[in-house]
């Protein structure tokens, strides 16, 4: 939708724990159907899920831009608590394991990526906040907006809210059951203060009433208003 209405023309999206580019490759084929003029930049940890983003991209015509990597708010080497392909990740230094060196979002900003940061999109499996935290110079210089998830479940789970709160930004939790997750998993969208969509979030009504397959949480708007 935010492709759609023209929210994010001629900007890039950051697709952080792309997998294998379900959001990544359809969002880019999209903008080139709409002329959207948008760069996107899959992240992901796995290589084999990096290489299969890249084929898929190059055999849609596709200038998806592919980096192998685990973001991170400090450069730790981390190996994951199950398959490399899709799994949550811890610090450790053990040479007994594969693993793989972090860096953070405000690094790759400062030295190889554009500044016309449109969207966040961050599903890292517990990682959020740590994923947030370092990205503060890329937030406030651009003031993207920002989907991640979260699991209601985890104790922690406000943190990357208050963290983005303390930043200036409203938190809305998206309105819909996500299918094949766990029942307390929820999307949720930080938008800058400062931003017209703060005042007129009736494009998301628009749509989603007219969806099929969209099926909310609760009865109410599509956008709910996270309370820090």
């Amino acid at each position: 939708m935010l492709i759609s209405f023209g929210f994010l023309k001629d900007k890039q999206i950051y697709d952080i724990g792309a997998y294998i580019g379900d959001n990544a490759l359809p969002w880019l084929a999209l903008s080139s159907l709409l002329n959207q003029n948008i760069s996107v930049y899959a992240i992901d940890p796995c290589q084999s899920n990096i290489e299969f983003m890249h084929a898929t991209a190059v055999y849609n015509n596709l200038e998806l831009k592919v980096l192998c990597s685990l973001i991170s708010d400090r450069i730790e080497n981390y190996t994951p608590l199950q398959s490399w392909t899709h799994s949550s990740f811890h610090v450790s230094n053990n040479p007994q394991y594969k693993s793989i060196r972090s860096t953070t979002i405000d690094s790759l900003y400062s030295s190889s990526m554009p500044s016309k940061v449109g969207l966040l999109h961050i599903d890292v499996e517990g990682m959020e906040y740590a994923v947030l935290n370092g990205a503060s110079k890329l937030i406030l210089e651009n003031r993207p907006l920002i989907i991640y998830e979260l699991h209601l479940n985890d104790p922690s789970h406000s943190k990357p809210g208050l963290l983005l709160h303390s930043q200036g930004y409203k938190i809305y939790t998206i309105n819909e059951i996500i299918s094949g997750n766990r029942p307390d998993c929820r999307n949720m969208i930080a938008i800058p203060g400062e931003s017209t969509l703060i005042s007129d979030l009736s494009f998301f009504s628009s749509v989603t009433e007219s969806l099929s397959g969209y099926y909310p949480i609760v009865i109410g708007p599509p956008v709910i208003p996270y309370l820090i």
